[in-house]
C-alpha cells in the first residue's frame, strides 16, 4: 500500500477517535444536566438527543472499530516494514509497527512500540539521517525517501525507507509513518548490471549480451563490432546465429547445441567459426557465463576472443606434422629396405670373400702346392745324382722356382697392386688396362684428364682401382665384345668414371634385385660409402653404360 493511502488511513483512525472523545463528553453533560436552564430542552427532546448522541456513539466506536481492524489486517499482511514513529527532541521513538518490522528486527512484535532508533540498531549516523528527513518532512510538507545500508546481525542490507508527516501525538511531539523495502536483492542486481557493463566495455576480448528466451543480442561493446564488422546499433535485436557461419553444423544448430549446454550448465566455452558482415569468416574462442537481468531476465554474456592466427598456426603445424609422420613413414620404409639390402650385401660380401678365400686357396694348393712338391722332388732327385748328373736336375729346378716366383707375383697383384700405394692412380691404371688386355684379348681405350702428377686420398685411390677392375672383369665376363672405353677425369672436387661397351647388355633392375649380383652390389656399396653416385644405363643386345662420380681430396697436387 502507498504511503499516502496509509497516512490517510492514520488520519481517518485519529479524526474517528475525536469524534468519539466529542460524543462522549456531550453523552456525559446530558445525563449529568450541566446544560444551562434557559438552552436545557424539556424531558422528551432531552431524552431524544440523549438517544441520538447513544446512537452516533455506537456508529463511531463500529467505524473506529473498523478502521482499526483494516489498519491492523494491513499491518499484519503487509510484506514490508511499516509503522508510526514521533520525534522527541533529537531522538526517533517507535510508535508503532507491523509484524514484518518486528521480524527483520528480530524481537516480539509487543516490545517495538517505546524504543528508540538506536535501541532498534540504527548506528548514530543513520539515527541522525532519520530525525533530518523526519524534520524535513514536517517543514517541506511532502513524503521523503532514502537509502542507507542497515548494519543487520545477518550481514548488511540495504534499505529504502519512504515516510510522511502526519500529525502531533498525545505529548504534541510530531509524528510520521514509515515504509521500509529491503532493497538489497535490487542493489545487489544494479550493481552486477553495472559491474557487467564495466566488464563488456572495458574488456580487450568482444563482448555481447544475449538474450536467453529468444536469443536476441541486447548489447555489444566496441571490439565485439569491430570484429564482426557491424555497427553497434546494428546488431541490437538480431538472433545470435546471424553471427555464426556455417560449417558441419548449420548456424541454428550450433546455437541450439550451446544453449542446450548452457541450460545444463550455465557456462560453456569452446571455439567458434564466426561470420562477418561482409560474409568473411574467423575463429574465435567464445566464453559464455548466465546471469540474471533486471529487465531481460536469464541473459548470457558472451566474451570472444580473436584466434583465427592461433587456429591457422595450429592448421599448419598439424599438416607439418601429418608431413613429417608421412615422410617419418616413408623414411622407415626406406632403412628398413636398405637394411634388408645391407644384410643382403653383407651377405654377398662374406660370400665374395670366401669365394676369393677359396680360389686363393686352390691357387695355392692346386698350382703353387703341386709346383712347390715337383720342385722338392727335383731337388731330392739332384741330391742322389752324382755331382756330374745333378746339373740338368738343378736347371729345371730353377725354372720351375722361377715359375713359382711369377705366380706368386701375378697372385699378389690381384689381390692389391704394390704400385697403387707407391706410384699412384694413373699409373696402376695404365699397368692394369695394359695386364688385362693381355690376358682378355680385349682392347682397353684408356683415356684420362686431370689424373697426371696427382694423388688423392687413400680411400678414393682404391675405390676407382676396383671399380675400373670389377666393370672391366663384367666386361670379359658378360659384354662379348673385343673393346671397351674406360676414361677417367678429375675436376674440380669430383671424381668421374665413365667406362662404355657395345656388347650384349643386361636387364638392370633384374641383375640388381638377385641374389647373386656381388659384383655389382659391391660397386654401389662403395660408391654409396663415399657419397658418390653410380649410373648404369644397360638393356639387352643395346651394351651397357657405366658412369661414376666420387668426391675427391687430392693428397697432394704434384709428386
Amino acid at each position: 500500500m502507498p504511503a499516502a493511502t496509509k497516512a490517510t488511513l492514520l488520519t481517518e483512525n485519529e479524526i474517528q477517535r475525536r469524534r468519539i472523545l466529542e460524543l462522549e463528553a456531550q453523552l456525559a453533560a446530558c445525563q449529568r444536566g450541566d446544560e444551562s436552564p434557559q438552552r436545557a430542552p424539556a424531558g422528551t427532546e432531552r431524552d431524544d438527543r440523549l438517544f441520538a448522541a447513544l446512537a452516533e456513539l455506537t456508529r463511531a466506536n463500529t467505524a473506529l472499530e473498523a478502521s482499526q481492524a483494516t489498519l491492523q489486517g494491513f499491518y499484519d499482511s503487509a510484506p514490508f516494514m511499516m509503522g508510526i514513529a514521533e520525534l522527541d527532541g533529537d531522538k526517533t521513538v517507535a510508535v508503532s509497527a507491523n509484524r514484518a518490522t518486528a521480524e527483520f528486527l528480530a524481537m516480539p512484535p509487543k516490545k517495538v512500540p517505546g524504543q528508540s532508533g538506536v535501541a532498534l540498531g540504527n548506528p548514530a549516523e543513520f539515527e541522525r539521517l532519520w530525525v533530518e528527513t523526519y524534520r524535513r518532512c514536517q517543514r517541506e510538507g511532502q513524503p521523503a525517501h532514502f537509502e542507507y545500508a542497515y548494519p543487520h546481525i545477518n550481514g548488511s542490507r540495504w534499505l529504502r525507507a519512504t515516510t510522511a508527516f502526519i500529525g502531533f501525538g498525545p505529548t504534541d511531539n510530531p509524528r510520521f509513518s514509515f515504509v521500509v523495502e529491503d532493497s538489497t536483492a535490487r542493489k545487489q542486481t544494479e550493481e552486477a548490471l553495472r559491474l557487467a557493463a564495466t566488464i563488456t566495455e572495458n574488456k580487450v576480448d568482444g563482448a555481447n549480451m544475449i538474450r536467453a528466451s529468444d536469443g536476441a543480442i541486447i548489447h555489444v561493446n566496441a571490439r565485439f563490432s569491430e570484429m564482426f564488422g557491424y555497427a553497434s546499433d546494428e546488431l541490437i535485436g538480431q538472433n545470435v546465429s546471424v553471427l555464426n557461419a556455417p560449417g558441419i553444423e548449420s548456424p541454428d544448430d550450433v546455437v541450439a547445441r550451446i544453449t542446450a549446454y548452457l541450460d545444463a550448465q550455465d557456462a560453456w566455452r569452446g571455439d567458434v567459426l564466426n561470420r562477418r558482415k561482409d560474409g568473411s569468416t574467423f575463429w574465435s574462442h567464445a566464453s559464455i557465463v548466465t546471469f540474471e537481468h533486471p529487465q531481460h531476465g536469464k541473459v548470457w554474456i558472451s566474451f570472444q576472443e580473436d584466434i583465427t592466427a592461433r587456429r591457422q598456426a595450429e592448421d599448419a603445424l598439424r599438416q607439418m606434422n601429418d608431413t613429417l609422420e608421412q615422410q617419418v613413414m616413408e623414411r622407415t620404409a626406406e632403412l628398413r629396405k636398405s637394411h634388408a639390402q645391407t644384410q643382403a650385401l653383407s651377405r654377398q660380401m662374406i660370400e665374395t670373400q670366401e669365394n676369393e678365400r677359396r680360389a686363393i686357396g686352390r691357387e695355392l694348393h692346386d698350382e703353387i702346392g703341386q709346383t712347390l712338391t715337383g720342385l722338392t722332388l727335383l731337388l731330392e732327385m739332384a741330391q742322389r745324382l752324382p755331382p756330374e748328373a745333378n746339373r740338368a736336375k738343378l736347371t729345371q729346378a730353377q725354372a720351375v722356382a722361377g715359375e713359382l716366383i711369377d705366380r706368386v707375383s701375378a697372385l699378389s697383384l690381384d689381390l692389391r697392386p704394390p704400385m697403387l700405394d707407391d706410384l699412384g692412380l694413373l699409373p696402376t691404371l695404365r699397368w692394369f688396362v695394359e695386364r688385362y688386355a693381355s690376358q682378355t684379348s680385349i682392347r682397353v681405350d684408356f683415356h684420362h684428364r686431370g689424373l697426371k702428377n696427382r694423388r688423392f686420398a687413400p680411400a678414393i685411390e682404391t675405390a676407382v682401382y676396383r671399380l675400373v677392375q670389377e666393370s672391366l672383369t663384367n666386361v670379359g665376363r658378360h659384354a662379348q665384345v673385343d673393346m671397351v672405353s674406360v676414361r677417367v677425369v678429375a675436376g674440380k672436387g669430383t671424381l668421374d668414371i665413365y667406362v662404355e661397351d657395345a656388347g650384349a647388355g643386361f636387364d638392370v633392375h633384374g641383375v640388381l634385385e638377385r641374389s647373386d649380383s656381388s659384383g655389382l652390389s659391391g660397386m654401389r656399396e662403395r660408391v654409396n660409402l663415399l657419397e658418390g653416385t653410380l649410373a648404369i644405363d644397360a638393356a639387352p643386345g643395346h651394351g651397357t653404360r657405366v658412369t661414376i662420380r666420387l668426391p675427391s681430396t687430392p693428397q697432394e697436387s704434384h709428386r
